[in-house]
């Protein structure tokens, strides 16, 4: 398997063939707190965002193509089918055939093995040196040191929310255009894009779990940035997965809310607090209301 880790990571770069998805089924699940709405709905978002120090949280805002690599075949299919379906219920588009990968998702029997062989083999795509599209060297140690089931890093980019043009350029992207800063001392015509995201499943840790329940977290992660630390003991929340008994089976009702806040809300604030504030009032309004939302 060492052998072929270079090849898997330089997949998010160069692109191959993705394998169409198959339907699969999700079940709802419900929050009840004995505390206010809105009150619960802000300790949730501020545990769980994990924007870069100094931006607002990124989201996508361009097709999503997804590669899974190490796992069995009708489990890749499934998987990528999850996040797929994930994708697409925010509005995000999707593809699959002849298309660079976005998110990388690696299965390993040892998750640190495999992400140290990642890195190592391809350091510039998970540190690029470029502001406001990853966290730090001390964090990417902590990618590569932690002993979790999941494990999962970030690349975005700050870009003009009009044209799309991004004020820096990751290396090896295609050249083009950048655009500058603009907008008001409240508002601000850039946003912050995802950019790839490289996600580890070490199946020794993941042992026992469901390919669904284990689909809808990488889904989660790779559609927002969530901290690794988060404690979301007091939430119904998938990322309560590898807590031990009652865990979710599948994204529940309030991770849906969330990422629905995250890609409806207008996160056109200057300020990163204002944004989480702007992703805090959605949620809270689409919870009260499911047929509410914001754009």
């Amino acid at each position: 398997m060492a052998g072929l880790i270079p090849m898997a990571v330089a997949a998010i770069a160069f692109g191959g063939p993705q394998t169409p998805p198959q339907q699969a089924t999700q079940l709802p699940d419900v929050v009840v707190e004995n505390r206010p709405l809105e009150e619960i709905v802000r300790s949730f978002v501020d545990e769980v965002a994990d924007p870069l120090p100094g931006f607002g949280p990124a989201r996508w805002d361009r097709k999503l193509c997804v590669r899974v690599a190490y796992l069995r075949r009708d489990f890749v299919r499934f998987m990528v089918d999850r996040i797929d379906r994930a994708a697409r219920d925010l509005g995000v588009e999707t593809e699959y055939v002849n298309c660079r990968p976005n998110v990388l998702v690696v299965a390993a029997a040892d998750g640190q093995e495999m992400a140290r062989a990642m890195v190592n083999a391809r350091p510039g795509l998970f540190l690029t040196y470029v502001t406001g599209a990853n966290r730090s060297r001390e964090d990417l140690e902590a990618f590569q040191a932690a002993d979790m089931p999941v494990r999962w890093w970030h690349i975005s980019l700050p870009v003009n929310a009009d044209t799309g043009q991004s004020l820096v350029r990751l290396p090896g992207q295609e050249p083009g255009g950048t655009s500058g800063e603009t907008g008001s001392r409240l508002r601000t015509e850039l946003q912050n894009d995802l950019q790839r995201v490289f996600i580890v499943v070490d199946f020794n840790e993941a042992n026992g779990t469901s390919i669904g329940a284990l689909s809808d977290y990488v889904a989660m992660v790779a559609l927002a940035q969530v901290n690794p630390d988060a404690d979301t003991s007091r939430y119904d929340t998938i990322l309560n997965l590898f807590d031990g008994d009652g865990a979710p089976s599948g994204l529940t009702d309030w991770d849906r809310s969330y990422l629905q806040a995250l890609y409806n809300a207008r996160l056109d604030q200057r300020q990163p607090g204002a944004q989480l504030e702007a992703i805090s009032r959605v949620m809270a309004r689409t919870r009260g209301n499911p047929s509410e939302g914001e754009r």
